[in-house]
């Protein structure tokens, strides 16, 4: 009678065993079929954060990952997500830039003139950190647009130095490459030159009229080059016209 017993209670037992084993596995594939859903309504797995404060029933589909997994990052591999984290980081990257690019378009459009950080707005997308953050520097997300960037410290910067160095330093260096490469251009200049061709550009003009002011020809094939300096430095507002006078 006892033998009956226990041979009965064991079988409760096992099949006890099996339930609970069944239904781990369901609760378990219940677990990875939700993270796969939200992947792909989100193009990524929501963070904690995001599963408590956004997602319906987030914050029980994260208890489960720790209940039935080895936490929220064994439940993504078991998924087939190697790494969330990276992936999460990644797409909301993109998006942000995409959504930074179109901010920037906008205001140059509404502006219709080079971008500073003077006009990037101090709250929203368009922040200079948020940018910074995104493409390191102004320069880097205007450039994706072909956008002009106008950087009106370093213009004055450019003007108070062009204006320390004596006339006579710009000049001698100029009879410097000439002995040694025979002709002054623009290449020659930015290749050997000890003295940068915009600091001749801010204070003498151009280069021809430095060349002319040193007594020596003057090299044609400059021109294109010639014609990009002077559009970079050429841009210069008010303010620095009078920082120019005053040096």
């Amino acid at each position: 009678m006892e033998a009956r017993k226990f041979i009965k209670v064991s079988r409760d037992v096992e099949r006890f065993r099996d339930y609970i084993i069944l239904r781990d596995q369901r609760n378990r594939q219940k677990v990875i079929d939700r993270l796969i859903a939200l992947r792909k309504e989100y193009g990524y797995v929501p963070g904690k954060t995001e599963l408590f404060s956004k997602i319906p029933g987030g914050k029980r589909l994260y208890s489960n990952c720790y209940v039935f997994f080895y936490g929220f990052k064994d439940a993504c591999k078991a998924a087939g997500i190697e790494d969330p984290e990276r992936e999460r980081k990644a797409i909301l990257s993109a998006k942000n830039r995409d959504l930074i690019i179109k901010g920037l378009l906008k205001l140059y459009t509404k502006l219709n003139r080079q971008l500073g950080y003077e006009d990037l707005p101090k709250r929203g997308r368009l922040t200079a950190a948020n940018i910074r953050k995104e493409f390191s520097t102004l320069q880097n997300a205007l450039d994706q647009l072909a956008i002009p960037f106008l950087n009106k410290a370093s213009q004055r910067h450019t003007v108070r130095k062009a204006f320390t160095i004596a006339e006579e330093d710009y000049l001698s260096e100029l009879h410097r490459l000439y002995a040694v490469h025979n002709k002054v251009s623009y290449p020659v200049l930015i290749k050997y030159g000890n003295i940068s061709s915009r600091l001749y550009v801010e204070r003498f003009g151009s280069l021809k009229n430095a060349l002319v002011k040193a007594a020596l020809p003057f090299c044609k094939n400059n021109r294109p080059e010639r014609r990009r300096l002077i559009a970079e430095v050429s841009i210069i507002d008010s303010h620095d016209s009078v920082t120019m006078q005053k040096l």
